[in-house]
């Protein structure tokens, strides 16, 4: 009906959910006119996930080419195409359709550039049924705005204590996480023992190649959210991220850990939190809190004798090289605690950082079986929680 009541030489659809910008429609006539296609639309394009306060880019090597499908909000060519292929009077898939019968009919369609649109998802009212996770799985997460310190805040959570946090190893996840952590406005100090994994990190550049790392980092150190020492400072949280190799027995090698340890533990005056990240089998997480109180005796695990206590937690990292940022943010989490009141701290600190809603927890089992032995690699945690 639209179509023939239409007098214009070139049609589009549009969806009133979505983003146009004011360039869109002379952007998508010039990709019509230089690419000689039928029809044209986008299918890199940007996406708006209204439920998360997040924008991914998806497809975005799908620009610039000739393809069988585009975003069916975008579809734009002459009338006549409009006229020859009508769209199927169905319920879905009309734009499928619509661009199949182009092609069979000896058309072309053309995917033009990514920009001057973006597609809105609300959590309903679409026909197109697809979870966030799923989306979300199918681009990179450019743009996230975290709101899960003030619903904290206003559920009588205080977090305003933990203002700088330590992250101890910048390698593959300890770098990501305080860039991550740093962007959401925690003030966070990155300690290596490479010179020049530090030296990078204050110029705002990234030692290792993992998508939207590097934009992370520069605009966190370009706001002095983030910055990077061979030592360890003083801070209200310290996360290890440390390797955690083999040794010759196939046994978790816990050398790092420990060496983390011994410069967290000077600092330390009590009320602190620490969480260890590296991948490591049951009991490592007792080992560290036990290290740390060797080391600083006048402290404690929970405040025995009156002696101020310090709080140990393990939050291990199950994430995909070059997913990455969006998945420290989006993947479940899992913290354990040595003591129900340690699994508190970590899991609302947690929550800065990860959008997520906490289940009830599970203290940590007492004491682990003779038998049981826990392959090197394989993170199966003393307590758990999880986060969906």
């Amino acid at each position: 009906m639209c179509v023939a009541a239409a007098a214009g030489q070139v049609l589009t659809k549009m969806d009133d959910d979505d983003f146009y910008a004011a360039d869109y429609l002379s952007d998508q006539l010039f990709a019509l006119d230089y690419s000689g296609a039928d029809v044209v639309g986008k299918q890199a394009h940007y996406m708006y996930l209204a439920d998360r306060n997040a924008t991914l880019l998806r497809f975005p090597e799908r620009e610039h080419r000739y393809t069988r499908t585009v975003m069916g909000p975008t579809i734009m060519g002459s009338a006549d195409v409009f006229r020859s292929s009508p769209f199927a009077a169905v319920g879905s898939g009309e734009d499928t359709r619509f661009l199949g019968d182009v092609i069979a009919g000896g058309g072309a369609v053309y995917a033009s550039d990514r920009f001057n649109y973006c597609q809105q998802r609300t959590s309903a009212g679409h026909t197109w049924k697809i979870s966030d996770a799923e989306l979300l799985a199918s681009g990179v997460l450019k743009f996230l705005e975290i709101t899960e310190i003030k619903s904290l805040s206003e559920r009588g959570y205080s977090l305003n204590t933990i203002e700088t946090v330590a992250v101890i190893g910048l390698g593959y996840i300890g770098l990501p996480t305080a860039a991550i952590l740093a962007g959401n406005g925690i003030h966070v100090i990155g300690v290596d023992v490479n010179p020049d994994t530090v030296e990078s990190v204050n110029r705002g550049e990234v030692p290792f190649v993992e998508p939207d790392l590097a934009s992370y980092v520069a605009g966190a150190v370009s706001q002095h959210k983030l910055s990077a020492s061979t030592e360890t400072p003083t801070a209200q949280a310290y996360i290890v991220a440390v390797p955690t190799p083999f040794n010759a027995d196939h046994t978790a090698d816990v050398t790092y850990i420990k060496a983390a340890a011994r410069g967290i533990a000077p600092k330390l005056v009590g009320g602190e939190l620490v969480i260890l990240e590296s991948t490591s089998p049951p009991g490592t997480t007792q080992l560290l809190g036990d290290y740390l109180i060797s080391l600083r005796p006048d402290l404690s695990l929970d405040g025995a004798d009156g002696k101020p206590s310090i709080h140990v937690a393990h939050c291990p990292e199950r994430v995909l090289p070059g997913r990455i940022m969006i998945e420290l943010v989006t993947n479940d989490r899992i913290v354990g605690g040595l003591t129900p009141r340690q699994l508190s701290s970590p899991r609302h600190f947690t929550q800065c950082s990860a959008r997520a809603r906490s289940s009830s927890p599970m203290q940590r089992r007492r004491k682990w079986p003779s038998w049981w032995r826990i392959p090197t690699g394989t993170s199966i945690l003393p307590s758990r929680m999880s986060f969906r």
